[in-house]
């Protein structure tokens, strides 16, 4: 019978010790792993920074300095991305599209309608009743047709 087997060479000493190496390896792993977590973040961290710094220092020169030239490209920035926004849904959904046009042709009646009544206004104002008269009529029978003259048809 071999007593190598059944009783371990070294004893409870050895035991005691490799599991001591092993509980420390462990934490030290842990300490690193929190060190490469924190220089992550401080490099992340910093990086957002350095981008912010080159981004927003000759931004807030222009706004200061050329402040004409800053709105705009600040408006023009605006507008550009409505417009990319706009094309986008557009081309991606037909009811979005369908929607934007009948949006559209409410627009354009509402500007009809402003325009007229507006024309209107400053004839009367200025007491050319021959043209404002006429102008009257058309103006009511435009809001008639905006307002009731809509096809409620199905084809």
């Amino acid at each position: 019978m071999d007593y190598r087997r059944i009783i371990p060479t070294g004893g409870a000493k050895d035991m005691a010790r490799k599991s001591l190496v092993l509980y420390a390896s462990r934490i030290a792993l842990g300490y690193i792993r929190i060190l490469r977590s924190t220089g992550i973040v401080i490099a992340g961290a910093s990086a957002i920074a350095l981008v912010s710094i080159v981004i927003v220092t000759p931004l807030w020169f222009l706004a200061t300095q050329h402040t004409s030239i800053y709105t705009i490209a600040f408006l023009s920035s605006i507008l550009i991305a409505g417009l990319g926004f706009t094309v986008y849904r557009l081309a991606s959904d037909r009811r979005a599209r369908v929607r934007f046009l009948r949006r559209v042709v409410q627009v354009a009646g509402l500007s009809v309608v402003l325009a007229l009544l507006y024309l209107t206004v400053y004839l009367y104002s200025h007491a050319v009743f021959a043209a404002a008269i006429p102008l009257t009529i058309v103006f009511i029978a435009v809001v008639g047709l905006l307002l009731y003259g809509k096809n409620t048809s199905r084809r």
